[in-house]
């Protein structure tokens, strides 16, 4: 089958990032910060399993199931050093794994095994608990718009979301000055995606 592929400038992205990053590094060194890039690594799980499009002829059944797979996370983020709250810029990558299915009178007649991923860009405001303590819970939420999209299977044209809304709370645990340990779970109710993410924060 044709893969169905939709495209947006990450240079663009990347280069607009890089510029903020560098304007706040290069400010003032009266101006109160804490600059952390986080990269995480984790595993989404939801819809595994799940029937989309199911269509019966005669007496043949078909459908096709989607099931999450592991999933990345670039995250810059930016605080002040009085203030509780966190403005992050994310690039997260998804995969999943996708199998078309056939089944005559019951029986398995063919299956299609499919390896999809897509990509989301945006923002994310956060809220700790206890910034200065070295285990330090949080919450927050994101506005996420669809970067790259890249599906070889025959799954629904609506999915994932072009923009999508993102939930999210984690622990920090502090394990230097200049680096934290981030465990979180995320979620997209747009795509219905459950995921837990591992990352290393390190503080400029």
């Amino acid at each position: 089958m044709e893969g169905n592929m939709k495209k947006t400038s990450a240079k663009k992205v990347i280069a607009t990032l890089g510029t903020i990053l560098v304007l706040l590094l290069t400010a003032g060194p009266g101006i109160a910060r804490d600059i952390g890039i986080w990269v995480g690594y984790g595993w989404g799980f939801s819809n595994s399993g799940k029937q989309y499009e199911q269509r019966v002829m005669g007496d043949s059944l078909c459908y096709v199931t989607r099931t999450m797979r592991d999933g990345m996370d670039i995250r810059v983020r930016f605080s002040s050093k009085k203030s509780p709250v966190g403005y992050s810029f994310e690039l997260s990558r998804q995969s999943y794994h996708e199998s078309d299915i056939e089944l005559y009178q019951g029986i398995e007649q063919w299956r299609y095994e499919f390896s999809d991923r897509f990509v989301y860009c945006g923002g994310i405001v956060d809220y700790s608990f206890f910034p200065k303590k070295k285990l330090d819970p949080y919450v927050g939420v994101g506005l996420l718009k669809l970067l790259y999209l890249d599906i070889f299977g025959s799954g629904p044209p609506e999915y994932p979301a072009n923009f999508a809304v993102k939930l999210l709370g984690g622990v920090r645990y502090k394990l230097r000055t200049w680096a934290n340990v981030d465990v979180s779970a995320n979620y997209l109710p747009a795509n219905g995606i459950v995921s837990l993410r591992l990352g290393l924060e390190l503080i400029l």
